[in-house]
């Protein structure tokens, strides 16, 4: 990419990099001082600083704040300056600023730039393709996105958190900021990073124990800028694969005593590798928990049982998403 923010994975050139998948958003740290719900990445028009090759806005931080007409919610992001988003790109052309969400899974193919990750991650195609056709075969924004079909778990994160979103080319207030440690210390660095070598950055967005306490440093005028609902890649061509583990189905029980490696709270990790130690645990973007499978699980329907939610760490709580429906989310 054309931030460096990528590797190569075994078997192609250094002309053909992929996007490191910790680039997916990923949760926020709470009491962040951003007041954000998450951290992410995307890929900078020019007037924010984007350009061909480590342009001015590469490893820039933006807090992001939009509000949905689905959700009828207000939610503030902090995104990092990770690619580019040229000029041919309509959206990006003409001095508009435009933020173009690295959001895996929205991917419209048929609109994007350069849109490589299914051959480059051939396992992953199902997922790449998951919310391709949102709001766009259908205006119901409960249809056509199923990120459960990522295999990897840092992948299906992103799709989740960006979707619980509802963002649909939303406009939104913007204002530069001094990147969080979670994000300043994502990798971005040529030559890039090996498959065989990755960097644990480039491999995860999951930092335990780190709290965010990064400063406003500078403030662009408060202007509307527009964040995509579907991400389109820009050359170099780029993509977020997963790390390269053994997926194995596992059941509820939890494999390793009464602990396992969790990211709903109710059950245990697919991925057997993440289910192995509290070690490995927090690279597969999960909690090392009992996971308790007489609650619900989170983005699980809570409509009848408001009170029901898995909530180990107290940040969890049934959202109202309309009239008609419910889910546990993280506050």
């Amino acid at each position: 990419g054309s931030c460096a923010c990528s590797f190569v994975r075994d078997g192609f050139s250094d002309a053909e990099p992929v996007h490191c998948h910790s680039n997916a958003m990923f949760v926020a740290p709470s009491g962040n001082l951003f007041g954000a719900t998450y951290y992410g990445a995307a890929a900078i028009s020019e007037a924010l600083g984007g350009g061909d090759w480590m342009s001015s806005g590469c490893g820039k931080c933006w807090k992001v704040t939009g509000f949905s007409d689905i959700t009828e919610l207000r939610t503030t992001l902090v995104l990092k300056g990770t690619n580019f988003c040229p000029p041919v790109n309509a959206a990006c052309s003409d001095g508009k600023a435009h933020f173009d969400i690295a959001a895996p899974g929205f991917d419209v193919t048929e609109f994007s730039l350069s849109n490589t990750c299914s051959q480059r991650e051939p396992d992953e195609a199902a997922g790449f393709e998951a919310c391709g056709r949102w709001l766009i075969d259908s205006t119901d924004a409960y249809e056509n996105c199923d990120c459960d079909a990522f295999k990897d778990p840092v992948l299906k994160a992103g799709c989740n958190n960006f979707y619980s979103l509802k963002w649909d080319n939303t406009p939104v207030h913007y204002e530069e900021v001094s990147c969080p440690p979670e994000l300043a210390q994502l990798h971005c660095a040529y030559p890039y990073a090996l498959e065989g070598d990755m960097p644990e950055t480039c491999e995860t967005n999951v930092f335990t124990g780190t709290t965010s306490s990064a400063t406003t440093t500078s403030t662009t005028t408060t202007t509307t800028s527009t964040s995509t609902g579907q991400t389109t890649s820009s050359p170099p061509p780029t993509s977020t694969t997963p790390t390269p583990q053994t997926t194995t189905t596992s059941t509820t029980q939890p494999p390793n005593g009464n602990f396992c490696c969790s990211h709903d709270y109710s059950t245990c990790s697919e991925t057997s590798w993440c289910n192995k130690s509290s070690e490995n645990c927090p690279a597969c973007a999960g909690f090392w928990i009992e996971p308790d499978s007489s609650c619900i699980p989170l983005s699980g329907d809570c409509t009848q049982n408001v009170g029901g939610c898995c909530n180990p760490f107290g940040d969890v709580t049934c959202k109202r998403q309309n009239n008609y429906y419910s889910q546990c989310e993280h506050m």
